[in-house]
């Protein structure tokens, strides 16, 4: 058994490993126009961002500052 923040790392690395690979199998985005990540994803994207850039210190996590807005 692994512990929660094992867990997170994993299933971090297994979502961007899966947008990786999707992301190869678009030839090309027209101009103008973003693939948008579904409620999943950036629920997921939210959690591994707040894993590397937690709130401390009184400075806000990653996903306090828009982080997950950012990247959409």
């Amino acid at each position: 058994m692994c512990s929660r923040r094992e867990f997170l790392v994993r299933m971090a690395l297994l979502a961007a490993a899966t947008r990786a690979s999707r992301s190869f199998a678009i030839q090309e985005t027209p101009a103008g126009e973003q693939p948008d990540f579904s409620v999943g994803e950036l629920d997921l994207l939210g959690t591994a961002m707040d894993e590397i850039i937690p709130k401390s210190d009184g400075m806000p996590s990653a996903t306090e500052a828009g982080g997950v807005e950012y990247l959409r």
